[in-house]
């Protein structure tokens, strides 16, 4: 069996047959050009759509992680006030009032504020007064937006002598079907108990 590489005849000419595409030069010919040419655009613009839906799906879990994070301090936010609550007044729900210490914009030693919590129309908003009393000087500021539940604030043992709040807040998310769930909870260990 002869196993040598084929050797053409010695009468046959491979550029008459159209095999080789180069010309005596070795230079590449009109046809190769037509055929790389578009095959190496089509491989570029692939390239492109790949990078481009890349980017995109990082661009948008940035946003979904942006969110959750804010919507994460706004739980925090909450609880930190709860913890320090002096007086509790759960209104419903949806809607809290306290007395709690509260740090000044400025810095410095922390003073009691009245502050509410209202949990209605999808958004957390913080209202904030004077301590004791019924009104808010400042108001509403969002803490958590895209509220999807109405059952935020859980008090236990009841709502009438609570010593812990469950907060439970679902949000939506942009890019997501169903909301995402934050959970919570606060002992609430500075309240004065009445005798």
């Amino acid at each position: 069996m002869d196993l040598s590489p084929h050797k053409p005849d010695a009468g046959y000419d491979s550029h008459s047959a159209g095999i080789d595409f180069r010309n005596e030069k070795g230079a590449v010919t009109i046809l190769e050009l037509l055929v790389a040419v578009p095959i190496s655009l089509l491989g570029l613009i692939a390239l492109f759509f790949l990078y481009n839906t890349a980017v995109g799906g990082h661009s948008r879990t940035n946003d979904r992680v942006r969110g959750l994070a804010q919507q994460q301090l706004g739980i925090e936010k909450i609880s930190k006030e709860l913890r320090q609550a002096i007086r509790l007044i759960p209104v419903s729900s949806q809607v809290v009032d306290m007395d709690t210490y509260v740090a000044p914009s400025g810095g410095g030693a922390s003073t009691a504020r009245r502050v509410r919590y209202d949990c209605s129309n999808t958004t957390c908003n913080r209202w904030e007064g004077p301590a004791g009393g019924t009104t808010f000087t400042s108001g509403p500021v969002p803490v958590i937006t895209d509220v999807q539940n109405t059952n935020v604030f859980g008090m236990e043992p009841d709502f009438i002598n609570p010593v812990f709040v469950a907060l439970t807040v679902q949000v939506s998310v942009s890019g997501q079907t169903n909301p995402i769930e934050l959970t919570g909870g606060v002992q609430l260990r500075n309240l004065a108990r009445e005798n």
